[in-house]
């Protein structure tokens, strides 16, 4: 029996990766900020006197017997043994997801290296001990850590492949009350701080929710799978054959390969990319192949003066199966294995130079002979360039050019703008021996290779690529003032549109004329109100990115830094005195406080000189605040009645100063 998908009742019961995992981010940095900051005191010592001064029956031998749970060859027995009935019934993945165990124990150990360990004095707690001193161990106590996971984990497989409800709530609550009881018995014992074990459980979730969302992604696609060797899909009646990955059926001048790879194949596939094995997945995958191998082809007719590579026709499906279909080569398994590894050797030295993946022909794997038909004529033709496994296995000069470019791990890449360089320097050569047309044709299928390459890779997560980008790209840093300066200007144009969809918004309703309309807009046109229109954006783009606490905090933040850079471009003569006191009244204490108001702290800039010497322009957009307000707070209050003028029908205008409500 195989795994079972991840869904249904385990989908129900698993927690929200979302939810969950900022908050246990913030406890594990709490914890080590805690550390930082100071040395444990009364308030860890009174939460361990208080435990151990609950007194009922039975209750010290309970937490002595919980706490085994925690012990370190309970958690190695446990983790075997799991381990090992998931491998007798066949469930690969979910005994492989149990390696996140002691990845989680060494994760809180090195996070607690830094740290001094923290020491419990039972001698302030229970004076009957006489003052010992008991190691209260690291920071993240590891056992801690990987009991989480272990036992989450095992909750959570026990729901996937056995959904019964009632029992896999039971025996949730069970795990749930066991690693509880464990962590009470291990801080009643001495053995650690209350505090440090919630860090420690903060971190072996964080560990457990990443368990279970790869555990949930893989699913769909790992179910009954065998455990190394490709699924058999043979056809009745038809002639096929088996590689490590793939099915392969004869259909006359045909050969159609189909993907479903066993889980290793699978599972290495997902720790290079993070998805699905691509090719049994996505249709543009096997589209990147066939324009690549076609590609290949093309160059190898202009090297070899014909095309050595089977050309790849199309994509099918069959039940339910994506298949590639090329053309069929007809040869024999190469007679003189010595010429065909040199021939192998100088095409993989042309493709390495054309920034051509290598890895099917490349003599040194052990399969690329199999790869290679040798013809009645004598001459070789590569039947096969797609890759079943993502292998390390490639020239330095590829691996340099993969890590250069950020496509590493590498499976089946090609650099194409080493290809377009190779295409442009031998165009003369090129021309000279085939025409234009040919080489219309050879850029046209590069073009297309690239295409379905890059949308192929924008469906996987690619993490390890993308870590790599932004280590080529200094971490962002040196293109961090282009990108502030774009959003600030799409922050800017953000907020003069809000400003005008609010007076459109009460001229539609017949809450002012179409004269007032056309003075409250060029009243928001004026410099004043313009010099605010940019940190308005910049606020409701906070308030669109961040969430409370953090998007207060950031937008109180950024008006007082804005205010302070004011104040010393001020003494330091940068701007004169009519600049600054118009700065101060934009990034004014009362905008700052409002600032850190959640929710409408987004509007704060509404408060600012400016838009208060306003007062209808002022009223118009506090009245598209408060119809934004929850519950419908704003009308339930009879704050609208006060802020919004009344509806009326009337064709006279008003004057400018009486739109702009007095302003200068």
């Amino acid at each position: 029996m195989a795994d079972a998908p991840g869904s249904g009742l385990a989908a129900r019961l698993a927690p929200s990766a979302g939810r969950l995992a900022f908050p246990l981010v913030l406890v594990v940095l709490a914890t080590a900020l805690d550390a930082m900051l100071r040395t444990r005191g009364d308030l860890d010592y009174r939460i361990i006197r208080t435990l151990r001064d609950v007194d009922l029956p039975g209750l010290e031998s309970a937490l002595d017997g919980a706490q085994l749970l925690s012990a370190p060859v309970t958690l190695v027995a446990a983790w075997a043994g799991m381990a090992a009935l998931l491998l007798v019934g066949r469930h690969w993945l979910a005994s492989t997801a149990l390696a996140m165990v002691p990845l989680a124990a060494f994760a809180a150990w090195a996070l607690s290296i830094p740290f001094p360990g923290q020491v419990v004095d039972l001698g302030r707690i229970d004076a009957v001990l006489g003052g010992v001193e008991v190691n209260g161990g690291r920071l993240f106590p590891p056992e801690i850590a990987a009991m989480v996971v272990l036992y989450g984990l095992g909750g959570f497989v026990y729901a996937s492949l056995l959904p019964r409800r009632r029992t896999a709530r039971f025996v949730s609550l069970v795990v749930l009350l066991s690693a509880l009881g464990a962590i009470a018995g291990s801080v009643f014992a001495g053995e650690m701080f209350l505090l440090s074990a919630i860090g420690a459980v903060a971190l072996g979730g964080l560990v457990l929710l990443g368990s279970i969302h790869a555990y949930r992604v893989m699913a769909p696609t790992t179910a009954r799978v065998p455990l190394v060797h490709a699924t058999y899909l043979d056809q009745p009646g038809e002639r096929g054959a088996h590689a490590l990955t793939s099915t392969i059926l004869f259909r006359g001048d045909e050969v159609w390969k189909i993907y479903s790879p066993g889980f290793i194949p699978r599972f290495i596939y997902w720790l290079a990319f993070q998805a699905p094995f691509g090719y049994s997945t996505h249709r543009v995958a096997l589209e990147a192949c066939i324009h690549r191998r076609n590609l290949a082809g093309k160059l190898t007719e202009y090297w070899f003066g014909s095309n050595r590579v089977s050309p790849a026709l199309r994509i099918e499906s069959i039940d339910g199966h994506l298949a590639l279909v090329s053309h069929y080569a007809r040869g024999n398994e190469p007679a003189d294995h010595a010429k065909a590894r040199a021939f192998l050797f100088d095409l993989a030295e042309r493709f390495d130079a054309a920034g051509l993946p290598t890895w099917q022909i490349d003599p040194r794997q052990p399969r690329s002979l199999g790869n290679a038909l040798e013809g009645a004529d004598g001459e070789y033709t590569i039947i096969d360039l797609e890759s079943g496994l993502v292998s390390p296995m490639a020239s330095p000069r590829a691996w340099w050019r993969a890590v250069r470019r950020a496509q590493f791990p590498f499976y089946d890449d090609v650099a194409f703008d080493v290809t377009r360089a190779y295409v442009d320097a031998e165009e003369a050569g090129m021309l000279a021996k085939f025409g234009l047309d040919w080489v219309a044709e050879l850029r046209t299928v590069l073009d297309e290779a690239e295409r379905t390459a890059s949308e192929w890779h924008k469906l996987e997560p690619r993490i390890w690529s993308r870590l790599l980008r932004w280590l080529w790209s200094g971490f962002g840093i040196p293109g961090f003032p282009r990108w502030l300066h774009e959003k600030a200007e799409s922050s800017e144009h953000h907020a003069i549109a809000w400003v005008e969809e609010a007076i459109d918004t009460w001229e539609r309703e017949g809450r002012i004329t179409a004269g007032e309309a056309r003075s409250l807009k060029q009243s928001a046109e004026s410099d004043d109100v313009q010099a605010v229109m940019p940190h308005f954006g910049v606020h409701l783009v906070i308030g669109v990115a961040l969430r409370f606490p953090f998007g207060s905090i950031t937008r109180a933040t950024y008006s007082l830094l804005q205010l302070g850079r004011s104040t010393v471009r001020f003494l330091f003569r940068r701007i004169d005195l009519r600049t600054f006191r118009r700065n101060v009244g934009i990034h004014s204490p009362i905008v700052i406080v409002a600032a850190a108001l959640p929710g409408v702290g987004t509007f704060a800039y509404l408060l600012s000189w400016p838009l208060l010497s306003r007062f209808l322009l002022l009223r118009v957009a506090a009245d598209a605040v408060g119809e934004h307000l929850p519950f419908h707070i704003y009308r339930r209050l009879g704050a609208k009645r006060i802020v919004a003028r009344p509806v009326r029908h009337r064709q006279d205008t008003v004057s400018t100063s009486d739109a702009l409500g007095g302003s200068q």
